[in-house]
């Protein structure tokens, strides 16, 4: 039987929602320690990069996350 199929989402948090990142973020536990996940956010939001919103979802999930997904 095969492994099923996880997704990572990366995504470009919009800066004029970054609070809501940070708190969506907090409350997932994607990112150990707070301050290193405020950090991440911060410099991702700056430099206009992709950073990782989600990891370890079925495709179901994957797609209904992109589909709620509001800060990105």
């Amino acid at each position: 039987m095969e492994e099923p199929i996880l997704f990572y989402i990366y995504g470009k948090i919009d800066e004029s929602r970054k609070r809501e990142a940070i708190a969506y973020l907090d409350k997932s536990g994607l990112y150990g320690k707070p301050i290193e996940f405020r950090k991440t956010i911060n410099k991702a939001v700056r430099e206009n990069r992709f950073t990782i919103l989600a990891k370890s979802l079925g495709y179901r999930d994957a797609v209904s996350f992109v589909e709620s997904c509001k800060f990105a």
